[in-house]
């Protein structure tokens, strides 16, 4: 099955986020991020990364695992910066 491309991704995860999108994993040293709901578990690493996106009704992965992608980038002057840290301020 081929792997779905990063705007499909976001495009998704922008849904879910005005769902029940519920914070799994408090951000504490070390540990990952996931997001999580009945449907997708998404999993990032606090220096930035995308680990898994998950269908949880097939136990698919769908992300791409042969590039490590940041989980958010910034295009300024034609250079791309890649997110290095990320962390849950508000878990509510």
């Amino acid at each position: 099955m081929k792997p779905i491309n990063r705007s499909k991704i976001s495009l998704i995860l922008l849904v879910f986020a005005f769902t029940n999108l519920v914070i799994i994993s408090q951000c504490l040293a070390g540990e990952n991020i996931q997001f999580e709901n009945q449907y997708l578990k998404y999993i990032l690493s606090t220096d930035g990364r995308n680990l898994g996106f998950i269908d949880k009704q097939s136990g698919t992965d769908y992300l791409d695992k042969s590039s490590s992608e940041p989980f958010a980038y910034l295009i300024k002057d034609g250079r791309k910066y890649n997110s290095t840290k990320i962390s849950v301020v508000n878990e509510k």
